[in-house]
């Protein structure tokens, strides 16, 4: 019937995630701890962004891209990462023309 769903995500999200994957932004980025949740819960992740003003967190990041890609070869490929930071790092950069030129 007219049931509404009142769930956070439509009940298809799931199951289209783990098939297909998911782009994450990470927005004050830090050490990645969102694309680790991510992965350690088996979804692929088929593009990763990254942002952060810190130049420390950057070579963090760096490190840890590639550390994950081992960790997670199925879920996390080269391909997903190549532009992680290319972007704008300052948040306040992000306009939507930026967005949807990435």
């Amino acid at each position: 019937g007219g049931d509404v769903d009142t769930t956070c995500c439509a009940r298809t999200f799931f199951p289209w995630a783990y098939k297909t994957g998911v782009v994450v932004f990470e927005p004050f980025g830090g050490l990645g701890a969102g694309l680790e949740m991510v992965l350690r819960q088996g979804v692929r992740v088929s593009r990763y962004l990254y942002t952060d003003v810190s130049p420390t967190a950057r070579s963090v990041i760096a490190y840890r891209l590639a550390a994950l890609q081992q960790r997670y070869p199925q879920l996390l490929d080269a391909a997903a990462v190549q532009d992680a930071l290319a972007g704008p790092q300052d948040v306040y950069q992000y306009t939507e023309d930026v967005i949807f030129s990435m």
